[in-house]
């Protein structure tokens, strides 16, 4: 048993040891997963950002050509005074209205841009004023007052200012998309650099639990077999103690028939009782003197007999012979009168010493 415990003591460590590599496997892991989820959503934040400053970038584009469009086919009919041109014209400007209104809405985070568009729209809707009161002068014939209204070179200055103010709006929107494109990259690389480490870790910690539970599995192999080892001599020990315990119960039983025998053919009555005054033993010679079987197992054998003294004075209980013997107290040669209760004689007999010492 000695061998089998000191070969498990190292076992039993080192299972408590695993639910803690578990625990702390599932905190990283835990830890891992919720790491690579945020850098999945900033990574998807970043796109959409990125994504939404390129709409943006698109409807400046947009606009802006959209606008020299009108402007052109605006005077290509104060040149031409062709209707295709002036259909052209007004379908344009009819169409700049929703992309600057969704264009508004999508810089509605940025307040300075905001400022700078409705600048530009108020631009390029006093430029439209301007080719619309020209185009109603046109189609009246009223020349001298056509050449008045351009001469004014109000349409290249409020053209010039709303190429500068979208220009400004792109290049802004260039380095906003150029940080947040250097911001995606930067968390695409994050979250590959987790996903690796991560992987790296869980596949470590499993090799690692892997091979300590193939550890444990030959240590507690090797502490069954020890067990199977101990228990096969504790078999052949418990066999051998019964194979002796047998032969100790056969001498035990051969000496007292010995005893027995030779109590049985003594001359002398022999009676033993044990320390409740019960006789367990007798012989034929107290059978005949004290009759039937001297009461064997009869727990009230001192009140089946009474006992006196020579001169004929009744002994108590507690000075009873074999009372005496059981105190200790050494006697010989002691004689006493028994007589049976009921009895019309009574007996006599005398205790050796060796009989009376000890009962």
């Amino acid at each position: 048993m000695h061998a089998l415990e000191t070969a498990t003591e190292p076992d039993r460590r080192h299972f408590a040891g695993q639910p803690l590599l578990l625990a702390v496997g599932f905190v990283i892991l835990v830890v891992i997963s919720a790491a690579s989820a945020w850098l999945v959503v900033r990574s998807q934040t970043d796109a959409t950002l990125v994504a939404r400053t390129i709409d943006i970038q698109k409807n400046i584009a947009r606009i802006e050509s959209m606008v020299r469009a009108a402007e052109d086919e605006g005077r290509a009919y104060l040149f031409s005074g062709t209707p295709e041109a002036l259909k052209s014209y007004r379908e344009l400007v009819e169409a700049i209205g929703p992309v600057g209104t969704a264009l508004q809405g999508e810089i509605s985070e940025s307040p300075d841009m905001q400022q700078r568009f409705t600048g530009v729209r108020a631009a390029i809707a006093e430029r439209f004023d301007d080719l619309d009161q020209m185009i109603r002068v046109y189609r009246q014939g009223d020349e001298p007052t056509l050449r008045s209204l351009a001469a004014r070179g109000r349409g290249r200055a409020l053209m010039e200012r709303i190429h500068a103010s979208l220009e400004q709006m792109t290049t802004d929107r260039q380095r906003l998309l150029e940080r947040q494109r250097a911001d995606s990259q930067h968390t695409n690389f994050s979250l590959l650099a987790v996903t690796l480490f991560g992987t790296a870790l869980i596949i470590g910690l499993a090799t690692g639990s892997v091979t300590s539970v193939r550890r444990s599995n030959r240590k507690l192999e090797a502490a069954m077999q020890s067990l199977r080892e101990t228990n096969v001599g504790l078999e052949a020990a418990i066999s051998e103690r019964t194979s002796h315990l047998n032969q100790a119960n056969v001498e035990i039983k051969r000496t007292l028939d010995v005893l027995n025998n030779t109590i049985a053919s003594m001359a002398d009555a022999v009676l033993v009782a044990d320390a409740t005054g019960r006789i367990v033993i007798s012989n034929p010679a107290a059978d005949r003197l004290f009759g039937r079987r001297s009461d064997i197992g009869s727990a009230d054998w001192e009140q089946l007999h009474q006992r006196f003294a020579p001169d004929g004075t009744a002994i108590p209980p507690e000075q009873a012979l074999h009372r005496r013997a059981l105190r200790g107290e050494e006697f010989d040669n002691v004689e006493i009168i028994l007589q049976r209760a009921g009895a019309s004689r009574a007996t006599s007999s005398k205790w050796p010493r060796r009989s009376a010492r000890k009962l």
